[in-house]
């Protein structure tokens, strides 16, 4: 019932005009990009930087954001991969492919841009660093973390490239590595 209730929300708020500010859900968007990278250059990002996070993380044990721990499945690789979708697919289209967009139409119709971009942009990482204190429990530098990576490796590509490609790549791989490695 919820999400049947956004598309109704967002159009009320656009006036049902076609031209939305950001479209995240889709591939295909109303808007120019600051970036236009096809979804094949966005899948090889996502890859590398994947890839270059996890033998980060591998090599100083050191992540931005705790992996949830779930204890359903009995072995370590299937608690890994659930954190790596719970994280890093449906956190990600929860908070930044629904809920960042519906923020950027409100504020980029109320203040224009970039005020409005801007706003959007801290709001959705307040959400995300919000979202994360029941993991933490008011951990500040914790916190300060999640923000970092909320600002720079979700919301930021998401701006720049109108995809949850990266980002979920980025997260899937940060909770999937700390899942798997952690003692």
């Amino acid at each position: 019932i919820g999400l049947g209730i956004i598309p109704l929300i967002v159009d009320n708020l656009t006036k049902g005009e076609k031209e939305l500010p950001l479209d995240t859900i889709s591939y295909d968007t109303n808007e120019d990009t600051p970036i236009n990278l096809d979804v094949k250059w966005q899948l090889g990002i996502g890859l590398i930087g994947s890839v270059l996070l996890g033998m980060f993380i591998i090599s100083t044990g050191q992540a931005f954001v705790q992996a949830p721990k779930f204890q359903i499945f009995e072995s370590q690789l299937g608690e890994s991969i659930l954190g790596g979708i719970v994280g890093g697919v449906v956190e990600v289209a929860t908070i930044f492919g629904v809920l960042y967009p519906i923020l950027h139409v409100i504020f980029v119709k109320i203040l224009g841009s970039p005020i409005g971009d801007i706003i959007a942009m801290i709001l959705a990482t307040i959400i995300f660093v919000g979202f994360h204190t029941i993991v933490y429990e008011y951990n500040a530098p914790a916190l300060v973390s999640v923000g970092v990576f909320g600002f720079l490796f979700q919301i930021l590509p998401i701006y720049l490239f109108r995809s949850t490609i990266i980002p979920m790549a980025f997260h899937f791989t940060n909770n999937f590595i700390i899942g798997l490695f952690a003692s």
